[in-house]
C-alpha cells in the first residue's frame, strides 16, 4: 500500500513537473517570437554549464534558443530537486500521521475498556475507580453533586451546566448518585 502510494505521488509530480516544463517553454518561445520580430536580442539570464556550454560549441549550437534550452534544463533539475524534497517531507509527515493515529487509536481503545468498567452492574462504589473526575473538569463534578442534592434531574443539571447528559449520569454515577437524580 505504501509503494502504491508512494508511486502515485511520485506520477503526480513527474506530471507537475512535465507541465511546468511545458509551460515554461512555450512562454519562451513565446518570448523569442516577441523579440525576433521587434529585432531585440534575448539576453541569457544564467550562464550555462561548462560541459552543456562546450557541447553546444562543438555543435554548432551557440544561438540564444540553444542557451534557453540549457538553462530550461537547469531550471527543470532544480524543479525535480525541489519536488523530491517535497516529497521526502509529504511521506515523512504521513509516517507521521500514521504514528500519531495509531497512538489515537490505542487510547480510545483505553477509554471504551474504562467506559465498560463503569458501566459494569455492581461495581459503582467511587472508591474502586481509577478515573478521577476531578482530572475531567474541575469544579463540575461539586456543581453536579449540588444540583442533584437540590432534588434536579440529570438532564436539567446538563442543561443547567451545559455539559452533556451522558457525562452528569457518569458523575452521578460514580459518585453514588442521588435518587432524585434520574435521567428525567
Amino acid at each position: 500500500m505504501l509503494l502504491a502510494q508512494g508511486l502515485a505521488s511520485h506520477l503526480f509530480l513527474a506530471g507537475v513537473l512535465v507541465i511546468t516544463v511545458t509551460l515554461l517553454y512555450r512562454t519562451q518561445r513565446r518570448l523569442l517570437q516577441m523579440r525576433r520580430s521587434s529585432g531585440e536580442r534575448l539576453p541569457a539570464k544564467r550562464a550555462p554549464a561548462a560541459s552543456l556550454s562546450a557541447n553546444l560549441v562543438l555543435a554548432g549550437q551557440t544561438n540564444p534558443a540553444a542557451r534557453w534550452e540549457v538553462e530550461l534544463h537547469q531550471v527543470a533539475r532544480d524543479y525535480l530537486a525541489q519536488m523530491q524534497t517535497q516529497s521526502a517531507v509529504l511521506e515523512q509527515q504521513l509516517r507521521e500521521a500514521r504514528a500519531l493515529s495509531a497512538r489515537l487509536a490505542e487510547q480510545l481503545e483505553q477509554l471504551q475498556q474504562l467506559q465498560t468498567l463503569t458501566s459494569e452492574p455492581g461495581q459503582g462504589q467511587a472508591g474502586s475507580h481509577t478515573l478521577d473526575s476531578e482530572t475531567l473538569h474541575p469544579g463540575i463534578p461539586d456543581q453536579v453533586l449540588q444540583l442533584a442534592a437540590q432534588g434536579l434531574t440529570a438532564r436539567q443539571i446538563a442543561a443547567r451546566l451545559h455539559r452533556p447528559q451522558g457525562e452528569v449520569e457518569l458523575l452521578l454515577r460514580l459518585h453514588g448518585g442521588s435518587a432524585a437524580a434520574k435521567k428525567g
